[in-house]
């Protein structure tokens, strides 16, 4: 899962249009649109401002999905 898809799923877990969240973070609804299409990569400012209307910290947009864990032996 890339960034564009992980802020597409914590969008929509958050209730949030593609314009809320654009509107939140200071950008525009196509811009978070290509983002999410994965059309363009957010630099560190935007991602910063997109976690801030998500209201989670900025290290939960990296996270991965599918991440698995290993488990310890």
């Amino acid at each position: 899962m890339d960034v564009g898809d992980r802020i597409r799923q914590l969008r929509q877990a958050a209730g949030l249009r593609q314009r809320d969240l654009a509107e939140a973070a200071g950008t525009s609804q196509d811009h978070i649109c290509d983002i999410e299409r994965g059309n363009h990569l957010p630099g560190t400012d935007l991602l910063l401002r997109i976690a801030a209307a998500l209201k989670i910290p900025p290290a939960k947009l990296l996270e991965s999905a599918n991440k698995k864990t290993n488990p310890t032996p």
